[in-house]
């Protein structure tokens, strides 16, 4: 599957690594499956050492015999924590146990395919500031199948409204070869390469994020806002088991949300009010970042303006889409909100200050969504003739080329479509916003909240967020 550019690795200068692996009551085999591809598929000379740091597992075969098997091999090392930490704070743990002055992360559930590493180091040896990341196959949990990735393969992204990692699908691959090293804004952040000296001066991982989640934004952040870069290495190739249920997460709950407001207050500047609007301001208690600022700013690292400028210029322009409304869509007279609930049909539901089921971006190219749909009406039409329109939700991805999702906010305080020329109102007794023909009816007049509006709202709640804007 790799082009044949990929084989043209100058090995012999490239230094030898630690592969650190953290688990939790991981199967035997697909374990010993991670450890065995690591060692055959490396050259000797590379491969330093693999480190293993059992997060307090309970299960049987992680325990004595797991030891008795990893003796046999002088450079697999076994460590154990006698506390369950995380796989976050594990990985910061295991890697003081480890001794390269390149490290690589993997999970204790993949295959690394032929000539996996020699690829990932390159750039790290060239410039130590440089993260490298693999093209990630997916591996079938029941068979062991391979489905090999689309070539070029996309470059991560993030999903701003949920603030998770997301591949970057509307990047162009115009130029880039199948072996191009390519620029990426963010990683998925299981498997990569980084030189011990790097990730040391960035901190490591915040020690205030707990289990796992967020961690490979926090990462992707601070590497490219602190002068280093993130590539995909199309040419290196690892196959990963992804888990329906992880056994890391059992009776556990919140964290990564948690997680994800401690990357967006040390890193995303007033950028993540973006975020913070999609979830109503519903901030859980996130614990002391003080000191992250304090490394951010002892590093003088840029802010995320100039990450959106010169990283990620896509997640600017969609930034730069959002209008100045943003909050409830709210009727003048009942009192009622424009709600997306589970149902097809457009909702209205007695307005709740948390609701984040409540919360609408009116675009400014006039689309009116939240987080992954938007409000549009479906025209059905018969012999070129229209026999029909349902208002309804839809996904913001949908293909359909018969739903139409354009409105303007009027001066009379209504939302018209702009295709059909009819008004959103609000229907009491059915409990839902319905197209009815423009009129002077206080039904049809909304009141959509501004964002300093939604902010100004929140800030005697939230006393411990940094609003400067």
């Amino acid at each position: 599957h790799r082009p044949l550019q990929c084989k043209d690795q100058n090995v012999d200068i490239l230094p030898a690594v630690s592969v650190l692996i953290v688990f939790y009551n991981e199967a035997w085999t697909t374990l010993l499956r991670s450890i065995h591809s690591i060692l055959d598929r490396t050259p000797d000379h590379l491969l330093k050492e693999i480190v293993l740091l059992d997060d307090y597992s309970d299960m049987d075969h992680l325990k004595k015999p797991l030891e008795a098997y990893v003796q046999k091999y002088a450079k697999v090392r076994l460590f154990r924590s006698n506390t369950r930490l995380g796989l976050i704070r594990a990985r910061n743990l295991v890697f003081e146990h480890s001794s390269g002055d390149i490290v690589v992360f993997l999970d204790s559930h993949i295959e690394c395919f032929p000539g996996w590493l020699e690829p990932l180091l390159g750039p790290i040896h060239a410039n130590y500031k440089t993260v490298t990341f693999p093209t990630i196959e997916y591996l079938n949990p029941l068979s062991f199948r391979v489905i090999m990735s689309p070539v070029p393969t996309n470059v991560g992204g993030l999903n701003l409204n949920r603030l998770v990692f997301s591949w970057l699908y509307s990047r162009s691959k115009v130029g880039r070869t199948t072996f191009d090293n390519a620029p990426s804004p963010t990683m998925p952040g299981g498997l990569y390469a980084i030189s011990r000296r790097f990730f040391s001066e960035l901190g490591k991982y915040d020690p205030g994020m707990e289990l796992w989640g967020g961690e490979n934004l926090e990462i992707s952040f601070k590497v490219w806002m602190c002068d280093g870069s993130v590539l995909l290495v199309p040419c290196s190739h690892i196959g990963h088991i992804f888990r329906g249920k992880n056994p890391a997460l059992r009776g556990r709950s919140g964290f990564g949300f948690k997680n994800n407001i401690r990357v967006a207050e040390v890193w995303m500047d007033h950028y993540k009010h973006f975020f913070y609007e999609k979830i109503s301001y519903n901030i859980p208690s996130f614990g002391d970042v003080s000191s992250r600022l304090q490394l951010r700013k002892s590093l003088q690292c840029h802010d995320f303006a100039w990450y959106l400028q010169n990283v990620y210029p896509e997640l600017n322009d969609f930034i730069n889409k959002h209008s100045n409304y943003v909050g409830q869509i709210r009727n003048v007279i009942t009192n009622l909100c424009v709600d997306k609930g589970t149902q097809s049909y457009v909702s209205v539901s007695h307005c709740g200050l948390f609701n984040s089921y409540q919360q609408w971006t009116l675009g400014i190219n006039g689309t009116i969504w939240s987080i992954d749909v938007n409000i549009g009406v479906e025209i059905k039409r018969k012999d070129g003739k229209v026999v029909g329109r349902r208002l309804g939700i839809f996904n913001s991805g949908s293909s359909k080329n018969n739903v139409y999702s354009m409105w303007t906010y009027n001066e009379k305080q209504q939302l018209v479509h702009i295709h059909t020329g009819l008004c959103l109102q609000t229907e009491v007794v059915l409990k839902q916003a319905l197209l009815k023909n423009c009129s002077s009816t206080f039904l049809q007049k909304w009141r959509i909240t501004t964002r300093k509006e939604l902010q100004d709202t929140f800030k005697a709640k939230h006393v411990n967020i940094d609003w400067t804007l």
